[in-house]
């Protein structure tokens, strides 16, 4: 471990682990200062306000409450931030980099640049899930941090679109598991319905009858039909139609290195954004950057926003990065 990384943990986890295990002491006490503000949170919520959110039972303690899980990632090496010991990243096993836009300006993870389709696809799923679930929704607001806006505000509105985009999916795919083990589909466009089932296995997508059979109900209820007026109201259409959603919605959550046709993402029909808005908010008011919105937008109006699972200093905090295990005493 570098010589003044010091060994810390949040929220009951490491952050890091073995020979890179710790942050710099800039980054500590931020993090010392924010479990401090979480806590409180907690302390001042009644026993059954205190919701696991995996069970939704009150109750909870601490760590049930908190949701996090295994250690976090904070030291890597040629990672700018994360090198200096002045960055972490939280749940990175449920919460994806995802695509966020300015205007019309789609953005993301630098390595994504250069998939303008890829990203442009994705955003228009995000805005499909907001008008089938929150009509008259008309477009998600995934748009970096406005001047003045607090961090309330901006969890707010990116966790409307990740609930809207995993209710929206879950309607033809399995929300379990938390990873997608299967190659991607290029060009999703050109195969056939058949094709896309063929791919798609049962088990990772729902029973086609029992998932048509739900669809059916919501598509003919008076209330659907009266918020969504010239929506198609085939079953099988929108079954069909939400599959090639999630594809198009996973491809760029990628897990690993870029690729047009990843072999391992994220699963987006668990939506994108589970941290807790009081461990959010306790962090950027002790002056980190969300990596979902504070990284700022380009002159040609693009960005790096949608890490939802960082936080950093926005500097080094005074220390170098360290870029070798060899470097490391």
């Amino acid at each position: 471990m570098p010589s003044f990384f010091i060994a810390t943990t949040f929220l009951g986890q490491p952050c890091g682990s073995g020979s890179t295990h710790g942050v710099n002491p800039a980054m500590q006490a931020r993090l010392r200062a924010a479990e401090g503000a979480i806590g409180a949170a907690f302390d001042a919520l009644a026993p059954d306000q205190r919701l696991d959110p995996l069970s939704g039972a009150g109750n909870a303690s601490f760590s049930q409450w908190s949701a996090i899980a295994g250690p976090h990632e904070c030291w890597r090496p040629n990672a700018g931030h994360h090198s200096a010991g002045a960055a972490i990243d939280i749940n990175v096993a449920d919460t994806p980099y995802i695509v966020t836009r300015n205007g019309l300006v789609a953005g993301g993870r630098t390595c994504d640049a250069d998939r303008v389709a890829t990203r442009e696809r994705a955003l228009a799923v995000d805005d499909r899930a907001m008008q089938f679930m929150t009509p008259p929704a008309a477009a998600a607001d995934l748009s970096g941090r406005q001047p003045n806006e607090s961090t309330q505000s901006v969890w707010t509105r990116f966790k409307a679109v990740s609930n809207a985009l995993g209710s929206y999916l879950s309607f033809a795919v399995d929300s379990e598991p938390a990873e997608i083990a299967r190659v991607a589909i290029e060009n999703l466009d050109e195969i056939s319905d058949d094709e896309l089932l063929a791919i798609i296995p049962e088990g990772e997508r729902l029973n086609i009858d029992r998932a048509l059979a739900r669809l059916e109900r919501s598509l003919s209820s008076q209330e659907f039909q009266a918020s969504h007026p010239g929506w198609p109201n085939s079953s099988r259409m929108q079954y069909l139609r939400i599959l090639r959603d999630y594809e198009q919605a996973r491809s760029p959550m990628l897990i690993g290195n870029t690729s047009p046709t990843p072999a391992r993402t994220h699963n987006p029909a668990r939506g994108f954004l589970n941290l807790r808005m009081e461990i959010v908010t306790a962090l950027c008011d002790e002056g980190l950057r969300w990596g979902a919105c504070d990284f700022g937008v380009s002159a040609d109006g693009s960005s790096q926003n949608g890490a939802m699972m960082h936080f950093d200093l926005a500097d080094d905090g005074g220390y170098a990065e360290i870029n070798s295990l060899l470097r490391f005493g």
